[in-house]
């Protein structure tokens, strides 16, 4: 499906679900994901259960219910750093199977806000990850929120 772009704060999104792109190493210390974890409480426990027990793998969300949002934490990159220099941390496969498990998980139409997951501090390129999103959205409708209004376009 078609991303629906929204400026404003992902946190106070009015959809019933949010996902944003986390690391497989255990740590949520930067960005959105410091963010969340901040917030959300739940949806930091749930992620660090999930270290704990060697579960953060490529490619898969670890959900937690925190009050009026359905949180998903999507493993999709490896690990993590600055992406100054070119280095990309977003692994655009893991970003594929992510979005397969939104479609997999929520029920029909669900509308899922997000972030420009995997292309701020995972160096990733949002018009590679936005066309990965739009073409596996096939059950959900993407929101992406953002806080200056602008859709990057690289």
């Amino acid at each position: 499906m078609q991303i629906e772009y929204r400026t404003g704060d992902l946190l106070e999104a009015a959809e019933p679900v949010i996902v944003h792109g986390c690391n497989a190493q255990g740590s949520m210390g930067a960005g959105v994901a410091r963010a969340i974890r901040d917030r959300y409480p739940a949806a930091y426990a749930a992620y660090r259960a999930a270290h704990e027990a060697r579960a953060l793998k490529l490619g898969t969300i670890v959900w937690a219910e925190c009050g009026r949002h359905r949180v998903g934490n999507a493993i999709t990159q490896e690990r993590f750093g600055s992406p100054r220099g070119g280095r990309r941390f977003v692994d655009y496969d893991a970003m594929r199977s992510v979005m397969r498990a939104i479609n997999e998980t929520v029920e029909d139409g669900t509308a899922v806000a997000m972030p420009l997951i995997g292309a701020g501090l995972a160096g990733g390129s949002w018009s590679v990850i936005a066309k990965i999103v739009e073409a596996e959205s096939t059950r959900f409708r993407p929101v992406v929120y953002l806080l200056d209004g602008i859709v990057p376009e690289t």
